[in-house]
């Protein structure tokens, strides 16, 4: 298994460009949960919102993200440069980092947020895809590496709150929020302004297998996206409230907590080639459709929890969850959409982000008229119902075979029989 994992990290750091993009990815992560963890500090020192507008902050810019994810989407398969684009979306969101310490008042901050960090998710999708177009193997050796690549984001957002705690030990939040968005625009920058500037269908010229296969309807890809969000409501439902559940209704101290969220990251690190690996031999979507069983279990598993121990397990499990359904879907969504990685690759963005509004709305309204057992029981149903939903959507129909066009000749149309072995013989 170790040798499966180092070998996956080479590939990725065998190719400048991989490379390249690997660092970004980190950078990328370390920036943005470097952001999620100070915004409720700085609003709370700078506004007088409460917990209350700090929520609205996240909904606000989550929902204006969805629509401008998805059109800025399609329009990245038909420019020149992917990574010119996604140089430009992180300059942008940079912006709206730095403005962040500059502005004054809640509805000031709300407008920035709304108006520049909601481009986002959007360009750690073009960061993704031009992984994918980077990528020097076949379409069905690619998802390995992809799935490493995506390792780079999950390593960079475990070292953000580290680096933010070292900034605002020394200077504020604000300058956090400066130092994260020039890092990670420069980062960015350098880097994509120097990948090859081939489009997407070129790079899928390469490969007689992907440019061959028939692109899935539009339909069944939004509908393997809605899949995805009910499928990834389960992390952030997880993120916000099992601290809350192991604390109050469990009666343990922040230092369980923290033992807890600690396993996660480190094992992450290791399902997410081993994911990529098995999705090269099994396909991407048997992997995603593992990831979302092993979920269903988890969330049961933790709704019946009474020691650390048990949650300790199901965090590993939940490690295997963000592998499959965070990771190898990429590849799956990507798959689906060859001509339009861009596009596919921001659908996938699109149900990540519906899935964190739904599993935290949804899981805070249960929690408060029943208990979070209750918050996590009840999601384990809408996770299963988002795995078959993928699982149909995804499902290879079976080709047809041809009848003949006219009426006439559809009356005298006989199947031909298979002549018997011993005819064959002679």
């Amino acid at each position: 298994m170790l040798s499966v994992v180092i070998q996956t990290y080479r590939d990725v750091l065998a190719q400048r460009h991989t490379r390249a993009t690997f660092v970004c990815l980190i950078i990328s992560g370390a920036a943005i949960s470097g952001y999620v963890y100070a915004l409720p500090v700085h609003l709370d020192a700078t506004t007088t919102s409460g917990p209350r507008g700090i929520g609205l902050y996240f909904a606000a810019a989550s929902l204006t993200a969805i629509p401008v994810t998805l059109v800025l989407g399609r329009y990245s398969d038909r420019v020149r440069s992917r990574g010119r684009l996604a140089a430009a979306g992180a300059c942008w969101v940079a912006i709206g980092m730095i403005a962040l310490n500059l502005v004054e008042g809640y509805v000031a901050v709300v407008v920035v947020g709304v108006v520049f960090i909601s481009l986002i998710d959007f360009t750690n999708g073009q960061l993704l895809a031009v992984g994918r177009e980077l990528v020097s193997l076949p379409d069905h050796q690619a998802s390995g590496v992809l799935t490493s690549l995506r390792s780079g984001y999950s390593l960079g957002y475990t070292i953000g709150p580290v680096l933010l705690g070292g900034i605002v030990l020394l200077l504020d939040t604000g300058a956090a929020f400066a130092i994260f968005g020039g890092v990670y625009a420069a980062a960015i920058g350098i880097a994509m302004l120097r990948t090859p500037a081939g489009r997407g269908p070129a790079r899928e010229a390469s490969h007689p297998e992907t440019a061959s296969r028939p692109r899935v309807t539009r339909v069944r890809l939004y509908v393997t996206g809605a899949g995805l969000a009910l499928l990834l409501t389960a992390p952030i439902l997880k993120t916000a409230y099992l601290g809350v559940f192991v604390i109050d209704e469990l009666d343990m101290s922040f230092t369980s907590v923290a033992a807890i969220f600690g396993v996660t990251p480190i094992m992450e690190l290791v399902f997410l080639p081993l994911c990529g690996t098995a999705a090269v031999r099994w396909g991407p979507r048997r992997v995603v459709l593992s990831g979302g069983a092993v979920c269903v279990v988890s969330l049961l598993g933790v709704a019946v929890s009474t020691r650390l121990w048990h949650l300790i397990i199901f965090q590993i499990a939940d490690a295997f969850v963000l592998a499959a359904a965070v990771g190898v879907a990429v590849s799956l969504v990507q798959d689906m959409s060859p001509g339009a990685i861009g596009f596919g690759t921001s659908v996938f963005q699109t149900a990540r982000i519906s899935g964190h509004l739904i599993g935290s709305t949804a899981g805070g309204i249960i929690g408060s008229a029943l208990n979070l057992r209750w918050s996590f029981a009840i999601a384990s149903l809408w996770v299963l119902a988002g795995t078959l939903i993928v699982a149909g959507a995804t499902r290879k129909p079976t080709a047809a075979a041809p009848k003949p066009e006219n009426a006439a000749a559809r009356r005298s149309y006989r199947p031909v029989e298979p002549k018997p072995k011993e005819d064959q013989r002679r």
